[in-house]
């Protein structure tokens, strides 16, 4: 059975996503997307949280990264209503909570399915009136059964005209009203390559591989905790198939729809001696928003993790000047 919501006919069987405003726009859903979508939409307007949502979505076995999993999703379906003349914002971020699928209120009709459309026009010309007996003179009344005729003819295709603009401005898709009159954007994504590393770390208990990962993972934690807002964190387990790609940046951002990369490497200092350098980078351009570097004072555990909290703390701070340079289109270098 389809789902109607605002202008929009969702199939939950074929994963079709269609607008009903009569552009014929259609997108396809992935399964996984689908089924998303259509857990929403059975509970709109409340708040679910991460693991519900999980569950709804991989009934068949839980993903390693599904945080990673569930974001990627999130932003397809938001790509999606926007493809078919909806709005990103439909789907609502609750900070540290979860998710909510706000649609307009006034259009929100996600479980009732319309009535088949009639073949009866929607306005009928009116019926013939019977004759009546006309005491005039008959040499008189052709002129005037005429000249009523084109009155009443007039009238009617009036009518019909003003009925059309009526309706046509009723199934006009409705821009959604955007506080402040400001243009809303959708919530960016960052996703943390792994690290490389242009040291010498034979005399390390660390390779070279094993380090790559671990700080990448180290600064996801640490940007988690430091929940900059308006920003949703790809985990690594969503990168695992790029990995060893010459175009792993480019392939990332495209298929998950990734607007923002951090690339870094671990260099030699002076006295035997790390630094730990981590860049942002917009995407699909791969312009160089941000940059900043910390000491990596050993090799373990503790240092990688004082490394990468560093970082994120760095960011976190010149994060709220960047989302405005996002949002302006101003992305400047900083």
């Amino acid at each position: 059975m389809s789902l109607y919501f605002a202008h929009c006919r969702f199939n939950p069987a074929d994963g079709q996503l269609v607008a009903e405003d009569g552009s014929g726009r259609v997108e396809k859903l992935r399964p996984q997307a689908a089924r998303l979508l259509e857990f929403l939409i059975d509970n709109a307007d409340e708040v679910l949280d991460r693991e519900r949502l999980a569950d709804a979505v991989w009934a068949e076995g839980r993903v390693v990264d599904f945080e990673a999993g569930l974001a990627a999703l999130v932003r397809e379906l938001r790509q999606a209503f926007i493809a078919v003349g909806g709005q990103a914002e439909w789907i609502e971020t609750i900070p540290r909570r979860g998710y909510r699928l706000n649609l307009p209120p006034e259009r929100d009709s996600s479980h009732a399915v319309p009535p088949p459309p009639s073949d009866e026009p929607t306005f009928k010309l009116a019926q013939k009136a019977p004759p009546t007996e006309d005491k005039a003179p008959a040499s008189s009344r052709p002129g005037k059964l005429r000249r009523s005729q084109r009155q009443r003819l007039v009238l009617v295709l009036s009518l019909g005209l003003l009925a059309a603009i009526v309706l046509g401005s009723l199934l006009a898709p409705q821009p959604a009203e955007l506080p402040t009159g400001e243009q809303a954007s959708p919530t960016p994504a960052l996703a943390i390559l792994p690290f490389d590393v242009l040291a010498d770390l034979s005399d390390q208990a660390m390779d070279d591989e094993r380090l790559q990962l671990v700080v990448a993972d180290r600064l996801l934690a640490a940007l988690w905790r430091e929940s900059p807002d308006e920003l949703t964190l790809i985990g690594r387990a969503a990168l695992g198939p790029y990995r060893g790609r010459d175009d792993v940046a480019q392939a990332v951002a495209a298929d998950l729809a990734v607007d923002l990369l951090i690339e870094g490497v671990v260099l030699a200092a002076g006295n035997n001696g790390l630094n730990v350098e981590a860049r942002l980078l917009h995407m699909p351009q791969g312009k160089l928003l941000w940059s900043s570097q910390v000491p990596l004072e050993a090799v373990s555990g503790d240092h990688i993790e004082q490394a990468a909290t560093d970082l994120a703390r760095a960011f976190a701070m010149q994060w709220p000047q960047l989302r405005s340079g996002l949002v302006d289109g101003n992305d400047s270098d900083s």
